[in-house]
Parts: structure tokens; C-alpha cells; sequence
């Protein structure tokens, strides 16, 4: 399922939708601020992209567990949280929540417990903390947490006890400590 390039400001006519078993890309959609028509969609198979959006919320995907490629979030503007992906327990493939300049907090990914490949957390001027991952337990490949200027503590990552590939933690202004990590006890 693919919405590209359209004039849309939201993603209403979709509200039968329960699984998509390939792969979901919304992308380059400058007008769509809303996806409230994706609140039955319980997961996706395949990898899901939200890129390049006019996106002010994703309530929509508050039914959404699983995705089970990489899940990536990036270039919205306008995104200041993620408070539909509250229920989202699981990505089989990487995480990548990259340049949303406006990411305050990632506080709805509370029941996230694994990504199976790499985590990157990189360039979200305005998030403040990594608090919403506090049921994270493992990172299956790299884990990445970069540029992210205003970030000032890393405490949410409290539970994450391996991480599979690398750890990269860097060009933090705000940040003062690594506590956070204190539960770790393997790293790749």
C-alpha cells in the first residue's frame, strides 16, 4: 500500500483495514497532516515508511503491534510526538526515527520490547529524552542515538540489556550522562 506524492490531508477511507501483509509507504505527502483513517490496522508485514510528511499526528496507528521489517519515520516536520504507535510492541527489522524536527519525546513507544535490527535515534533537534522506551530489552543490531541537540538523558533505555551489533552514542550537546544504559550487558 502506497500513498505518494497526493494532495490528501488525511487517510480516511481506510478504517476496514486490519493488516497489511507487504509493505505501507507514505511518503513525499506535503498536505497530509492526519492517518486517523489507518485506526484498525493491527500490523504490517512487511517495512512501513511515514517520510517527507505534513504529518502533525499519527493517532490513526493506535491499533497497530507489529511490523515486521524495518519501520522508519523521518523528515516530518511537523511530527512534535508519536502518540499512535502506543500499542506497537515489536519491529522484526531496524527502527530509524531520523530528522522529525519538532520530536519532542517518543514517550507512546511504552510496550515496544524489541527491534530486530538496528535502532537509529538521529537528528530530532527537539527531543529531550528516550523516555518511551522504557520496556526495551534488546536491540538485535546496531544501536545509533545521534545529533539529537536537545537530548539530555538517555534514562529510557533502563531495561535494554543487549544490544547485537554496535553502540554509537554521539554529537550530544544536552547530554551529561549515560545511565541509561546501566542494565547492558552484552553489546556485539
Amino acid at each position: 500500500l502506497e500513498v505518494t506524492g497526493t494532495a490528501l490531508t488525511d487517510v480516511l477511507d481506510l478504517s476496514d483495514l486490519l493488516e497489511v501483509s507487504g509493505n505501507l509507504n507514505i511518503w513525499d505527502n506535503a498536505a497530509l497532516t492526519y492517518v486517523d483513517g489507518l485506526y484498525s490496522l493491527r500490523s504490517v508485514g512487511g517495512w512501513m515508511s511515514l517520510y517527507n510528511n505534513g504529518l502533525e499526528g499519527i493517532d490513526g496507528f493506535f491499533s497497530l503491534s507489529t511490523v515486521g521489517g524495518y519501520l522508519y519515520i523521518g523528515h516530518n516536520d511537523a511530527l512534535p510526538q508519536l502518540r499512535g504507535l502506543s500499542h506497537l510492541s515489536s519491529v522484526g527489522g531496524d527502527l530509524n526515527l531520523s530528522s522529525n524536527a519538532v520530536l519532542a519525546d517518543v514517550d507512546a513507544l511504552t510496550a515496544l520490547e524489541s527491534v530486530g535490527g538496528d535502532l537509529w535515534i538521529e537528528e530530532n533537534a527537539a527531543l529531550e529524552n528516550l523516555d518511551g522506551l522504557a520496556a526495551l530489552t534488546s536491540v538485535g543490531g546496531e544501536l545509533n542515538i545521534a545529533s539529537n541537540a536537545s537530548l539530555g538523558q538517555i534514562d529510557g533505555l533502563a531495561n535494554l540489556t543487549s544490544v547485537g551489533g554496535g553502540l554509537l552514542i554521539y554529537d550530544h550537546t544536552a547530554l551529561t550522562q549515560i545511565d541509561g544504559l546501566a542494565a547492558l550487558t552484552s553489546v556485539g
